[in-house]
Parts: C-alpha cells; sequence; structure tokens
C-alpha cells in the first residue's frame, strides 16, 4: 500500500461506526426521556467516542507528518484544525440557541445565558447544571477534548520536539492526575480525565503505519471482529474507560488499519459517505433526533422502539443533507479565504478528520 497516495476506506468506515453508536444510544436516551421509560437507555454505544478520539490521533500524524519540522508547520496545523472545526459547529450551536429561544419543549437539560453561550462557542467548559459539564451543545463536550488535544500537539509542532513523547508524557501525566480527582470536581479539573491517553493510542498506531509495522491480516480479522463485538456488547464494569472502551477502540483502530490493503475499494460507497458526513451526523442528530418522541406524543404513539428507529433514519437523512450542501460548501469558502489559503497545506493522505470531527 502507498501511504502517499492511499485513503484509509477502513478508517472512514469505522468513523461511520463511531458515529452510528453515538446516535443510537442518544436516540435510545431522547425516547426513555420523552416518552418516560427511562430504564431502557442503551449506554455502550458511548464507545464510539473513545473510537473517534482514537482516529483522531491517528489522522493528525498520518496527514500532517509533513508539517514535523517546518518553521511554519504548528501555524498550518492549528489553522487547518480551527476552520476544519469550528465553523460546523458553530452553525450547529447557533441553531441550538435558536431552537432553545422558540421551543422549549425540545430542549431539556439546557439553560440560556450569555455566559453559557460564550463557553459554549469557545470550547470553554462550565457547568450546565449541578453534576453535568457540558456546552450548550452537549455532544460538543468531546469537542474541548479534541481542542486540548490539536494545542498540545499544535504545541509539539512549534517547539520541534518529538511529537510521540511530548503527546505521551503529558497525556501520561494528565490521567495520573485524574485518580485524584474528587468526585464533585470543579469545572478546571474537567480535562483531568484518562481519555486523554486515546489521542495519544491513535498517534502510536499512525507511528506504527507509517512504519509498516501492522498486525499479520489473520490476527487483525479476528481482533477487530472480537474488538467491535466488545464495544456493542460488553457489561457494565467500574472500571476507567480508557481500559474498558479506549484501549479496546485502539486495538479496533490498528487491526482496520492493518487489513487496508485487503478491504479498500471494496467497502460499499454509502458506508463511505457517512463515514466522510460523521461530523455532520454528530453535531446535527441532537437536533434533530429528538423530534420525533416529541412528534409521536403529540400524535399519542409514544412507542419506544418506533421512536429509536425513526429518530435514527431522521438522523442519517438529515446529515447527509447537512454534509453535501453545508458542509462541504464551508470547507470549500474558508479554504478560498485568502488569510486562510496561505495556512493550507494538502495533506499527504486524504483522510477526513474524526469527531473532530466528533
Amino acid at each position: 500500500m502507498d501511504i502517499k497516495k492511499h485513503q484509509y476506506d477502513g478508517i472512514q468506515a469505522l468513523r461511520f461506526i463511531a458515529a452510528l453508536l453515538v446516535v443510537i444510544t442518544h436516540s435510545t436516551f431522547y425516547a426513555a426521556e420523552r416518552l418516560g421509560t427511562h430504564n431502557q437507555i442503551w449506554n455502550n454505544g458511548a464507545s464510539g467516542v473513545d473510537i473517534f478520539f482514537v482516529i483522531s490521533g491517528f489522522v493528525m500524524v498520518i496527514s500532517s507528518r509533513n508539517l514535523i519540522g517546518i518553521p511554519q508547520g504548528w501555524a498550518k496545523f492549528a489553522i487547518q484544525r480551527l476552520t476544519r472545526i469550528t465553523p460546523l459547529y458553530w452553525l450547529a450551536t447557533s441553531i441550538k440557541v435558536i431552537v432553545m429561544l422558540f421551543s422549549a419543549e425540545m430542549v431539556v437539560h439546557s439553560t440560556l445565558n450569555i455566559g453559557n453561550i460564550v463557553n459554549s462557542y469557545f470550547f470553554i467548559p462550565y457547568k450546565k447544571s449541578a453534576d453535568l459539564i457540558e456546552p450548550l451543545l452537549g455532544v460538543g463536550w468531546t469537542l474541548t477534548f479534541e481542542m486540548f488535544f490539536y494545542l498540545v500537539f499544535t504545541f509539539a509542532l512549534l517547539i520541534r520536539i518529538n511529537i510521540y513523547i511530548f503527546v505521551g508524557i503529558l497525556m501520561g501525566l494528565i490521567s495520573v492526575l485524574s485518580l485524584f480527582r474528587p468526585e464533585n470536581f470543579p469545572v478546571w479539573m474537567f480535562l483531568f480525565n484518562s481519555i486523554v491517553l486515546e489521542f495519544w493510542l491513535g498517534m502510536i498506531i499512525g507511528y506504527f503505519a507509517l512504519n509498516n509495522k501492522l498486525i499479520s491480516p489473520a490476527l487483525a480479522m479476528i481482533f477487530s471482529i472480537v474488538c467491535l463485538l466488545w464495544i456493542v456488547f460488553k457489561p457494565s464494569f467500574h472500571l476507567p474507560r480508557l481500559i474498558v472502551s479506549g484501549i479496546p477502540s485502539a486495538i479496533l483502530v490498528f487491526s482496520m488499519v492493518s487489513i487496508e490493503p485487503y478491504i479498500q475499494n471494496r467497502i460499499p460507497r454509502i458506508i463511505l459517505f457517512f463515514g466522510a458526513a460523521s461530523y455532520s451526523l454528530y453535531l446535527f442528530h441532537p437536533l434533530i433526533a429528538p423530534v420525533v418522541p416529541v412528534l409521536l406524543n403529540k400524535i399519542h404513539a409514544p412507542i419506544l422502539n418506533l421512536s429509536i428507529g425513526v429518530s435514527i433514519l431522521v438522523a442519517l437523512a438529515a446529515s447527509a443533507i447537512v454534509y453535501r450542501y453545508i458542509e462541504l460548501s464551508i470547507i470549500h469558502a474558508v479554504k478560498r479565504l485568502p488569510l486562510i489559503a496561505r495556512y493550507t497545506h494538502k495533506p499527504i493522505i486524504e483522510v477526513e478528520p474524526s469527531v473532530t470531527n466528533l
């Protein structure tokens, strides 16, 4: 496989799987809250976030390796990440603010004020409630971690230090500090979470891929199936998320990278399309999917499984439209801006970023 020309179809498919897992979990949550079946929430789909974080670390290494060691590499990386992530997130957040102003029944857990709005737009953690730290657009909490990872990666490029060692040490230190975080921790300790190590695990996978140090295809196929089944069906454990979901997600990503030569051009195009649209799916499903149980309540048809299924289908349809007609238009428009064009580089591999695109 020519790493300089190839797109990772397996990673693109995993992006769709990760986003779909999150959508399924949230659809059960929306239905449970709005239809009154609080004991029927499927939580395992939250592991889609862990898959996204590992993919993010992998993609940043693969797509940005030509920025390492060059004078303006850090600036190009930072500007490209900011312009890729923030416009669509700001749009989704703005829609959430408008919904909150005109339709209170569509919003359950958010309070609208200037401070919350500003913090939400700029990825600043704040307490939405006594025990919940997240922005107005709830899924944006992952982007706070994503932006922190970009900041660390950018600084490593700026000082021209070994990115694997620097990010690994810093994320490892944060993971250790998370062990001492109290149960009711203050907002400033939000980033003290071992989940940050998942970015570094993805970076290590990227390093192995660049150096052709991969798992044998047969073993990789077994690992990918086992890890995916574990993520979907795992029982509840009182163990750190890094162990229960992070490491299995890393093994899954590494396995998919290892079997890439055998699956490229064999994955259905619709899967690859929704992989590319995973950022739109991730950001916009909380704005679309809750409409379904609200409408079912209005027509006196509070059917749980119907709500979940239709919510998923509506989210997929809406994300396809948003990606095709809004996200891609924003990407192309931003790249044409004179100031941005100066700092835009063409990635060595055309791999769409993760939920950083989370």
